[in-house]
């Protein structure tokens, strides 16, 4: 469906070095009203999609959210405290229709203790969301056994929403 290699051509590096970081390692951190400079050759549809991101505490969501979105790892961490968004943008280039998107993720995290504290977060973090990923951690069993509840609190078999499961800290 997508064209993987589209950003190894030269069309599709231009692009991806107008979203990177100036020495081009990482990709850059955008603001929930920011958008990327693309160069002017680059006609791009985009497709904005909100994902919000759950699991027990300390199972490593933010550390997910970062590790997706390209950033950098921080050293200290701590329970996030409210909710905290996480935007990238990411160019692909849809086979079957030969057209170039840029995909608009904003990364909604919400720590365990303030989804448990304030009633109005949990509706925020639901309203117009298009995909949730549920995390858990692969030494803390809780974490596992928790994630049915998560899907029954979070998700209606109906819906169209994508469900994603991912582990982490694997032994």
């Amino acid at each position: 469906m997508l064209v993987h290699d589209w950003l190894q051509t030269s069309e599709g590096a231009e692009i991806l070095r107008s979203i990177s970081s100036a020495d081009g390692s990482r990709l850059r951190s955008y603001g929930l009203l920011e958008r990327p400079v693309l160069p002017a050759s680059a006609s791009m549809e985009d497709a904005h999609y909100k994902l919000v991101v759950v699991g027990k505490s300390g199972v490593g969501k933010t550390s997910t959210i970062v590790h997706l979105s390209g950033h950098g790892l921080t050293s200290v961490h701590c329970e996030t405290a409210g909710i905290q968004t996480t935007k990238m943008y990411w160019p692909v280039k849809i086979a079957h229709l030969n057209k170039k998107v840029l995909m608009n993720l904003t990364f909604w995290d919400a720590g365990e203790i303030t989804l448990k504290k304030f009633d109005h977060i949990l509706p925020a973090c639901k309203s117009g969301v298009d995909a949730v990923i549920f995390v858990f951690s692969f030494v803390d069993k809780g974490s596992w056994e928790e994630i049915p509840h998560l899907m029954t609190q979070l998700t209606d078999p109906d819906d169209q929403l994508a469900k994603i499961v991912i582990g982490t800290k694997y032994p």
